[in-house]
């Protein structure tokens, strides 16, 4: 059974004692939803300290910029707006690897797959195919 990013049952047990595990992967998990807080935001270096205040201002600039999908104003969560192939926007899509330094990553990053996702100690680890 081929890897699904969208049927978490397909994804295989991740192995964090396994160093290269994530090498050759095509990062399918940022292919996947992520919703942030304002204060990620603040983290990322999306928006800064006073802009915080009014979180329908913030999301409404960053819908305009592109940098955000949408904002759910009960739970006071972004939506990262995403690229081609639903890729997230800080995906490179050459080497398939994050553009935000390790400490400006959002926690639904840093927390994936072994505290956070649909599949809690799974991932939708995927190959690269050689050309």
């Amino acid at each position: 059974m081929a890897v699904d990013k969208d049927h978490p049952y397909t994804w295989i047990k991740f192995r964090e004692d396994n160093i290269d595990f994530c090498k050759d992967c095509i990062a399918l998990c940022c292919a996947m939803t992520v919703e942030v807080t304002k204060e990620e935001l603040l983290k990322m270096d999306l928006t800064f300290e006073a802009e915080l205040e009014d979180e329908r201002v913030l999301a409404k600039r960053l819908i305009k910029e592109g940098v955000v999908k949408r904002y759910r104003q009960a739970t006071g969560l972004f939506t990262l707006a995403t690229v081609e192939d639903d890729d997230c926007l800080f995906l490179d899509k050459e080497s398939r690897k994050c553009t935000l330094q390790h400490d400006k990553r959002p926690s639904a990053c840093l927390d994936f797959p072994l505290k956070r996702g649909p599949r809690v100690g799974f991932c939708p680890r995927m190959k690269k195919t050689k050309v």
